[in-house]
């Protein structure tokens, strides 16, 4: 929903700056929540306008699947720590998982929220001697 690119997002048909897909975010995973609690919607936001939403097939997870959810930016981070079940971040440097993982525990904190952590990484396997780059083809 939010995007990882300004490409990604105009590929996809959404011509918003950085923080209006946050704003989008935000309405989306409000209305998403809603409907997977079982409850009839009525929402309007700056981007969403859902009158009388519901869905027939509930989810099987109750009280709804859990949400993942990352972003670094300070959009990012308020809409995480409002939202997510589990927030997701980067494999970066430690001092900066623990910045990070402070800043959206004290913005749920101050929603009455809980979140949980999740850390991803990237394994790059390859063999000795092979440069950064190399494809191998076999």
């Amino acid at each position: 929903m939010t995007g990882g690119s300004r490409a990604d997002s105009l590929a996809d048909g959404l011509h918003l700056d950085h923080d209006e897909h946050y704003v989008l975010t935000d309405e989306f995973l409000t209305v998403w929540r809603e409907l997977m609690q079982g409850e009839m919607v009525d929402f309007k936001g700056e981007h969403l306008d859902a009158q009388g939403g519901n869905l027939r097939f509930p989810p099987v997870q109750r009280p709804y699947p859990p949400l993942y959810f990352g972003g670094s930016s300070p959009a990012g981070l308020e809409v995480g720590a409002k939202h997510a079940d589990v927030y997701l971040t980067w494999g970066e440097p430690p001092a900066q998982v623990e910045e990070k993982v402070k800043a959206v525990r004290a913005l749920a904190e101050a929603q009455g929220r809980t979140v949980r952590f999740r850390l991803r990484l990237h394994v790059i396997v390859r063999r000795r001697g092979e440069r950064r780059g190399t494809r191998r083809t076999t």
